[in-house]
């Protein structure tokens, strides 16, 4: 044994997906601070990460709670917005080049992968 951690499968996945979708549907309230929205957006990077790294049908298996996910913190950004209370990670100005770069790799479009030479 390595002691190396096993990478989750797709049902752990699919179940952080759905908790993620949940928790960002709450993320506009009140009590949703900065330090929380960072949290949620450093689980959501890791969680496609993961999916990404799945065989193909695996990984496409979570296309739909993905997609609602996806849906999700596009509901939470427009109230945020909104509410003038920035970005989803607590700034005020826009995405830097970073989080674009991550933004577009936690989408996992095939199509911005071959433009990035993938």
């Amino acid at each position: 044994m390595t002691g190396r951690p096993t990478e989750p499968g797709r049902d752990a996945l699919f179940a952080e997906a759905q908790a993620l979708e949940a928790e960002v549907r709450r993320l506009a309230g009140p009590g949703s601070g900065e330090d929380h929205r960072a949290e949620i957006e450093r689980r959501v990077v890791e969680l496609c990460a993961a999916a990404q790294a799945l065989p193909g049908a695996e990984a496409r298996s979570l296309a739909e709670p993905l997609a609602r996910l996806i849906a999700a913190l596009d509901e939470a950004a427009e109230l945020l917005r909104a509410a003038g209370t920035g970005d989803l990670a607590g700034g005020d100005s826009g995405p830097d080049a970073g989080t674009a770069r991550r933004a577009a790799a936690a989408y996992g479009s095939a199509a911005s992968r071959r433009r990035r030479g993938f």
